[in-house]
């Protein structure tokens, strides 16, 4: 979790290089850290009777985060904490799985079991009861995701052996599943834009005809802090992970109305304005040179003319990152 805050206002302090390095990562957590918006999530999210039954302006932000670190590259966990109507207290996580692909059978319950007996064990040595976990699994990917059951892992076992097998329930938002008309018109608008955003962040023909969603979403409340930080988290995740977004930015001036160039573009030239495109300028440069540094390491035998094509870069640039590398002049 993020350790640093506005501390005035609670609002997750907005670092506009972070989301070139493990985009999904960064905005999951930048977005679930605003209370309201996470709020709207979980309650879209759970259950509705598991929800009637949560007392929600109890629910404060855990900074805590237990997911393994070899699993860090997809998979992200935000944690809240609060108390149920009866007074007994809840812990709410939300495990984001940020692979293409659904996970494989048996690894999201062996996260799972990791992540809730990690919890136990601390209030255990603490001497303090045990707090209830309510998971819920966000899963953005292309793949079919099938929920993991105690039968899967063993077929052919016997249900009488069943019984012994410890599983884990979990409620599941597979935005596969919600249709855009679905996801356009939940009440907060904000909800909607964010897991859109998710949802379609890989599909660049979405995102070539609806790119306009992500820049006009907040004009209106323009001078609210949180909705603010949002609009340029989204527009910063949005430009980290599709090309066709970013052309679209650049050409703006050509592809919107005059009545949309008139109450929008300010708005957005004003995100820029704020750091939005030096960061994206300065960060991608950063990012893919780290990249290439990654994947000349891993592969020794390519030649510059072959790592230029794979990347779509001029030689010039592999070369000048090869001999950074070889002058140990990065540090990762």
């Amino acid at each position: 979790m993020d350790k640093t805050k506005n501390k005035k206002s609670g609002i997750p302090e907005l670092n506009i290089l972070s989301f070139v390095h493990q985009p999904h990562d960064k905005y999951v957590r930048f977005v679930l850290q605003i209370r309201d918006l996470a709020q709207a999530f979980l309650q879209f999210a759970l259950d509705s009777q598991v929800s009637e039954m949560i007392e929600w302006d109890s629910l404060a932000l855990m900074k805590d985060s237990f997911i393994d670190e070899k699993l860090r590259s997809h998979f992200t966990d935000i944690s809240y904490a609060g108390l149920m109507k009866t007074g007994k207290p809840v812990r709410v996580i939300t495990l984001i799985e940020h692979k293409s692909d659904a996970p494989a059978v048996g690894e999201l319950l062996l996260q799972l079991g990791r992540y809730i007996f990690h919890i136990w064990q601390e209030h255990w040595t603490r001497q303090e009861s045990f707090p209830l976990i309510v998971p819920i699994v966000l899963y953005h990917g292309t793949g079919l995701f099938v929920k993991d059951a105690a039968e899967n892992l063993f077929p052919d076992l016997p249900s009488q052996f069943l019984k012994y097998i410890p599983t884990f329930e979990y409620d599941l938002v597979d935005l596969n599943t919600f249709s855009d008309e679905t996801l356009d018109t939940l009440k907060t608008i904000y909800l909607s834009r964010f897991l859109l955003a998710l949802k379609h962040s890989r599909n660049e023909q979405y995102i070539e005809i609806f790119w306009k969603k992500f820049i006009i979403l907040a004009a209106e409340r323009a001078n609210n802090e949180e909705i603010l930080n949002f609009s340029i988290a989204t527009a910063m995740y949005m430009s980290a992970t599709s090309q066709s977004f970013n052309k679209k930015i650049m050409n703006m001036e050509n592809l919107l109305s005059a009545e949309e160039a008139l109450k929008y573009k300010p708005y957005f030239l004003e995100l820029y304005e704020k750091g939005v495109e030096e960061g994206i300028e300065k960060g991608i440069q950063e990012g893919i040179e780290k990249g290439i540094m990654n994947f000349i390491k891993n592969n020794p035998g390519w030649s510059d003319a072959q790592v230029a094509a794979a990347f779509e870069i001029e030689v010039v640039l592999v070369q000048k990152i090869r001999a950074a590398l070889i002058n140990n002049k990065f540090n990762v």
